[in-house]
């Protein structure tokens, strides 16, 4: 019968050394401290809490050895020669270079220079911290930029009010108002527009969605407390992080024909 025999160094934890260090010895084969890291690398900011704690340490290398202790299973019965691991396999594969793919790019476009100089180019869009908006929803985009024209102009009687009860197919009560909106609870293309829009005024960017064409009216502002690059750092990183993935799949369509076939269901 196998058995487990772990060797679990303590000095693991307490420093960084230049050669790999068995810290877990599952029958004939080797948990070492790279092992481990390479593994941790791979979970996301999980990973700095994990380090920070001694237990979390302890439980994540428990996982390890569970791990290997089910793939040493699945050898024995050579379940890597069936056509299911083959099947599976290949579908990992392209899962993996899918995501390298992304992080190539955003690797290119997302670092310190980049993101602070686009936290000074859109510094309102960060200092605010919710708005409360207003919206007509129109069928296309000809009446939306129509509509925009119209209350712009600011003639009396072609106010925002009176272009939402003619024409809007969406919510007209309470003036079409949404309530407040966090950064980041709706997709880029409406935070691009409700956080850089002048507080009063309509917003000239159109919203384009599968429900039909959005324009807006931003009624109030609140502002965060938090007015810094430092103090906002975190936060204008992950928006620049969603901006680049989401321009890396513009690329790809741009740069690709895709056909998708017109199939009954």
């Amino acid at each position: 019968m196998s058995y487990v025999k772990l060797c679990v160094l303590g000095i693991f934890f307490l420093s960084i050394r230049v050669h790999a260090q068995v810290i877990a010895k599952v029958n004939d084969q080797d948990i070492s401290d790279i092992d481990f890291n390479n593994s941790l690398s791979l979970i996301g900011p999980e990973k700095d809490l994990i380090l920070e704690h001694q237990d979390l340490k302890s439980r994540y290398l428990s996982h390890l050895i569970d791990e290997e202790l089910k793939v040493q299973h699945a050898k024995r019965h050579k379940l890597q020669l069936s056509d299911e691991f083959k099947k599976r396999l290949a579908q990992a594969e392209k899962k993996i270079l899918a995501q390298m793919a992304e992080e190539h790019w955003l690797n290119k476009k997302v670092n310190e220079t980049s993101t602070q100089l686009f936290y000074e180019q859109n510094k309102e869009m960060f200092h605010r911290s919710r708005v409360k908006v207003s919206h007509i929803l129109v069928s296309n985009k000809e009446d939306a930029r129509m509509i925009i024209k119209f209350i712009e102009r600011g003639r009396k009687g072609e106010g925002f009010d009176f272009m939402l009860r003619k024409y809007s197919i969406g919510k007209r009560e309470n003036g079409g108002s949404i309530g407040w909106i966090k950064k980041g609870e709706l997709p880029l293309s409406f935070d691009r527009t409700l956080f850089t829009c002048k507080p009063g005024k309509i917003c000239s960017d159109i919203v384009e969605t599968s429900s039909g064409f959005y324009i807006f009216k931003v009624d109030d502002v609140e502002y965060s407390k938090k007015q810094s690059y430092s103090s906002l750092k975190n936060e204008v990183e992950d928006y620049c992080l969603r901006e680049a993935r989401e321009s890396f799949k513009l690329e790809l369509q741009r740069a690709s024909k895709v056909v998708i076939a017109d199939v009954e269901s």
